[in-house]
């Protein structure tokens, strides 16, 4: 028997790993010690170590599964499954935040490095699978478990730092329920019908991905990302529920009701909209960046009393942006960038100032042409080659 243990792939490749989560874990909270009294952390150890035992479950249920269905196991983890495995690590870490009665600003900080180097563990996984052909079943089980483990994971902390409203938990629940009501099909015996592959699904999880982990960082705070939140969360929610009609057979994307739908809702809806976002921000923020230079010295004084840090230099790098982005923005010239650029400029007006119809507004349009894209009549986008390729692939 215990020949057959030290011959077994699968054992074999389970007990390192358990191995390396269990120095991860350790050094993890050697670390922490750096912030506070170990016995502090003892929630977040306890917390960590329960997320590390779900991932080797799952692991160890991935290999099983490629065996299952390929005929042989897997005999080695390759260099993308385990930076897969390291982004695993990293969300344990986050996870284990949760747990923590109180969480001080240096940690905040360290939560958003630890999700900001999780997200590009993301992209550096996939670049590598396809660069050194090592794609596989478990590395592609494990990437979606471990996307769905960090939009679990984050939004629970972005609700407990006060950044995110409750309501942002639906996106915490969206991947769970949409997998519980397929096993649920399953087992009631009804047809689970395909998801037809998008760019634009990925892109929404990417875009999800990156604006939690600019709420984890104690820069921007409510309002500006209460009404982030909402925007970025809508169009995912949209999403989710539109995959659910399409796997329960509620919606046929060969039918014509859907082929309709599409041309007469959503194909205008997707065209129309990122040029009334356009327009809302050039109409709404031309005048106010011009005013920084035409009333150089009423704005450096409003800069002053409102808190801002060196407030003449700031009155002309705020106005230089906003009239950089509005022209690109007009133009169509890099719209998303542009559009990203001038979304920061107004959370901090938000922050500094006050939410107020204008500023609000533009936040929302900006968030809109992020997601969207500046659509038609669009100069030039050298952004969408970048969003709709595939890590180390090729494009689409």
């Amino acid at each position: 028997m215990n020949h057959h243990s030290n011959t077994n792939p699968i054992a074999r490749l389970t007990r390192q790993v358990s191995f390396a989560y269990l120095l991860c874990l350790l050094a993890g909270f050697a670390l922490l010690g750096l912030f506070s009294e170990f016995t502090r952390f003892l929630p977040w150890l306890s917390g960590s170590g329960a997320i590390l035992l779900f991932q080797l479950w799952r692991f160890r249920r991935a290999a099983v599964e490629e065996h299952r269905i390929t005929g042989s196991p897997p005999a080695r983890l390759g260099l993308a499954n385990r930076i897969t495995l390291l982004r695993g690590i990293l969300l344990a870490f986050l996870g284990g935040m949760v747990f923590l009665p109180e969480i001080n600003t240096p940690l905040k900080i360290f939560a958003g490095v630890l999700y900001s180097l999780a997200a590009l563990a993301d992209y550096a996984d996939g670049f590598v699978a396809r660069r050194r052909r090592e794609t596989s079943r478990i590395g592609e089980r494990l990437d979606g478990e471990f996307d769905a483990l960090g939009i679990l994971l984050v939004p629970l902390l972005g609700v407990k730092f006060g950044q995110l409203p409750l309501s942002y938990l639906l996106v915490s629940a969206a991947y769970y329920l949409f997998q519980a009501g397929i096993w649920l099909r399953r087992r009631r015996e009804k047809p689970v019908f395909p998801l037809i592959p998008s760019d634009f699904r990925r892109m929404l999880a990417a875009f999800q991905m990156g604006f939690l982990a600019v709420i984890l960082f104690p820069v921007y705070r409510p309002p500006a990302t209460t009404i982030a939140a909402y925007v970025f969360m809508t169009p995912f929610l949209l999403m989710f529920l539109h995959d659910w009609l399409t796997v329960s057979g509620w919606l046929r994307p060969e039918s014509a009701f859907y082929r309709n739908m599409m041309r007469w809702v959503f194909v205008p809806l997707q065209e129309g909209l990122p040029l009334l976002f356009r327009v809302l921000c050039v109409a709404i923020v031309s005048g106010p960046a011009l005013q920084k230079f035409l009333d150089y010295s009423g704005q450096v004084a409003f800069f002053r009393e409102i808190g801002v840090g060196y407030p003449g230099f700031m009155v002309i790098a705020v106005g230089i942006i906003e009239l950089l982005t509005v022209l690109l923005i007009l133009l169509g010239i890099a719209g998303r960038i542009a559009a990203l650029s001038l979304m920061f400029v107004m959370g901090a007006a938000i922050m500094f100032a006050e939410l107020n119809w204008g500023n609000g507004i533009i936040l929302i349009s900006t968030i809109g042409l992020v997601i969207l894209g500046s659509g038609r009549f669009s100069l030039w986008a050298p952004e969408e080659t970048f969003l709709r390729r595939r890590a180390g692939g090729d494009e689409g």
